[in-house]
């Protein structure tokens, strides 16, 4: 009876191996077709990538001349991090397959980092900021990948040395900014009094801002024209 047992054991194995030869191929197969997908995407080398597949659809990939392989998502692309992507399998008339893939995305990429510590309102330049290559695996599109997208920002938060630079850290240099000299313009219908003040807070064209009227001390609030001239309109 055993060596029946085992020859029945020894033919199902046999029937199952290219089964199962053929599943491993499909997933060598899907994960170099979702591999070049995400090189494209970032425009980076193979060597840059580092993809964890979390989740592989267990069905065998058909093969073949009238197939055809296309990867798409449902987000906002590109993006790091976990994330499910779609593998459309296609043949000469219709969709034969859509199959879902759990896929941890991270990548090695030039990234700008403060070359010293940075306080809140410092003007960026060159000097200021180092191009290195860092893995990044979360944040993409907040991150600062060249030097021309910080040089003439200012910071809005104090920045570390070494830390790297992120787009919601910075803003615009403002066009008026706090304890500038400004000449006012005090508008009352017809009447028009030009008049010397200070600016007592950031502000770029067509904004409102607080400024002290020299000739009377009083607070007012006007509308940035330049960075010299601000208009009050008086009740």
């Amino acid at each position: 009876m055993r060596p029946r047992r085992l020859l029945i054991y020894f033919l199902v194995i046999m029937v199952l191996m290219p089964v199962i030869c053929r599943g491993d191929e499909s997933s060598e197969l899907i994960k170099g077709i979702v591999s070049l997908y995400f090189e494209e995407l970032f425009n980076l080398q193979k060597s840059d990538i580092q993809l964890e597949f979390l989740h592989l659809p267990k069905t065998v990939l058909p093969t073949g001349r009238d197939y055809k392989y296309l990867v798409e998502s449902n987000r906002n692309l590109p993006r790091l991090g976990h994330q499910i992507v779609w593998l459309k399998v296609t043949d000469k008339k219709s969709l034969v397959s859509r199959l879902p893939i759990t896929v941890d995305v991270s990548v090695n990429m030039n990234v700008v980092l403060a070359a010293k510590k940075l306080r809140r309102g410092e003007l960026i330049d060159s000097k200021k900021i180092l191009l290195k290559t860092r893995k990044i695996s979360r944040d993409y599109k907040n991150i600062v990948k060249t030097p021309n997208m910080a040089i003439g920002m200012i910071t809005k938060q104090v920045i570390r040395e070494g830390e790297i630079i992120k787009k919601s850290m910075l803003r615009e240099p403002p066009d008026i900014q706090r304890g500038d000299r400004v000449k006012i313009q005090l508008l009352s219908k017809d009447l028009v009094i030009i008049t010397n003040g200070e600016v007592k807070e950031d502000g770029v064209v067509g904004n409102k801002v607080k400024v002290v009227c020299a000739m009377t001390g009083k607070l007012m609030y006007g509308i940035v024209q330049s960075s010299q001239l601000v208009t009050v309109q008086l009740q």
